[in-house]
């Protein structure tokens, strides 16, 4: 226990303001891809994607040639496959980042008016007790323009009896959905997307499965009728439960709508406000990746013999001799970027620009020294080098 504490304030002092910004950036990047999976339902295929990425990380860590030379074009594809296989996903992720994100103002959210809850429980108690099927769906913060399909605009004012008309077995759009949003009624006859963790609910049939299916996507509220039971029941969050009584459902509505003053509909609300527990875990993650990658395992220091090179000696004069030949060099950063560091990067150059005939002794500073970025010069060994220079007799 004492190592691990001893070790756990290494690594704190090891860490510097940059690793917060780079986890920070990284946890932005995991969040929006946990966002897309969490919309899109592709759980399967973002946790095969995973797997393909932990077999190439694991090969190049450890050095397997073979299983690096498979899974680097395999990963190399399957990113391209998914931006083919999931393009209107992708699109209307992406119309919901840029286009919805630009609306960052403050508006009042309208609450269900007493008389429109009146309706819509009056005509919701009236459909279940004569087994008329029916879906109602109440939008929250995410907009559903680019999750529901079909239908007929009509941005009516509610009434049980207009609820009750389209719901009729003889109406055209009784089969779909009514969305109902900001006291109005804006479209019937919807095909909303079905519930792909459907579970239970074994005598449910595609009513509740759409019902279910839109608050998998978005934070929507559905309230379906059983055509078959006259059973009332209530989806959010992807979860489908049954209410006992209409008396019930006023509140249920009220609290999904209620009044208040917050970020208008749109992505940086549903990004910034919602998924504590998304942003959480992207954050872990971003940590857990830097902890293995970045940091892996904390600072290495590596001494190098480095060759002495010469430049811009005049054309009459030649290099007889270096004393010595090579420069002991000590570079610091982490074992990461050390363990797959080519020495040959680091140089050692004197400028040769105003020597003369004879030996001199040249001084080695770190201006001296060429290096990659992401070290760190600690040491260089001797700090002067004797050179010996004569005139080229050729040139003579």
């Amino acid at each position: 226990m004492t190592n691990f504490y001893n070790y756990f304030l290494h690594v704190i002092t090891l860490i510097e303001p940059k690793d917060f910004l780079d986890v920070a950036i990284v946890a932005g990047l995991i969040y929006v891809v946990m966002i897309f999976v969490r919309q899109t339902r592709t759980y399967l295929v973002f946790y095969a994607l995973a797997l393909l990425a932990g077999i190439y990380f694991l090969s190049t860590r450890f050095d397997l040639g073979l299983t690096r030379q498979i899974f680097q074009p395999i990963l190399t594809f399957s990113f391209f496959l998914l931006a083919i296989v999931f393009q209107r996903d992708l699109r209307r992720f992406f119309d919901w980042f840029f286009i919805s994100g630009r609306k960052l103002v403050w508006e009042r959210k309208k609450a269900l008016t007493n008389e429109v809850s009146i309706s819509v429980t009056k005509a919701i108690g009236i459909m279940a007790k004569n087994k008329i099927g029916a879906l109602i769906v109440f939008p929250g913060d995410y907009p559903l323009d680019s999750l529901i399909e079909g239908g007929w605009g009509l941005d009516g004012r509610i009434s049980s009896t207009l609820l009750l008309s389209i719901f009729d077995h003889h109406s055209p759009g009784h089969d779909g959905a009514v969305i109902i949003e900001n006291n109005r009624l804006r479209r019937f006859g919807v095909h909303l997307p079905l519930a792909e963790n459907y579970q239970g609910w074994h005598q449910a049939g595609t009513r509740h499965r759409a019902g279910v299916g839109i608050t998998e996507r978005s934070d929507a509220l559905s309230v379906i009728v059983s055509e078959e039971r006259g059973e009332i029941s209530v989806a959010e969050n992807g979860k489908l439960r049954k209410i006992s009584s209409i008396d019930e459902l006023n509140p249920i509505i009220a609290d999904h709508l209620k009044e208040s003053i917050h970020l208008t509909t749109g992505f940086w609300h549903y990004f910034l406000a919602r998924n504590t527990w998304v942003k959480l875990t992207a954050i872990v993650l971003a940590g857990f990746f830097w902890f293995i990658l970045a940091f892996s395992g904390g600072t290495v220091t590596q001494t190098i013999d480095v060759p002495i090179e010469t430049r811009l000696l005049t054309n009459n004069l030649q290099v007889e001799q270096v004393n010595p030949q090579d420069v002991k060099v000590t570079v610091t950063g982490s074992d990461r970027d050390l363990r797959n560091f080519d020495s040959r990067q680091i140089k050692a150059t004197i400028d040769l620009t105003e020597a003369q005939v004879g030996w001199q002794e040249y001084q080695i500073t770190k201006d001296s020294i060429s290096y990659p970025s992401y070290l760190k010069l600690i040491k260089i060994s001797p700090e002067t080098v004797k050179i010996t220079i004569h005139k080229n007799v050729e040139n003579n």
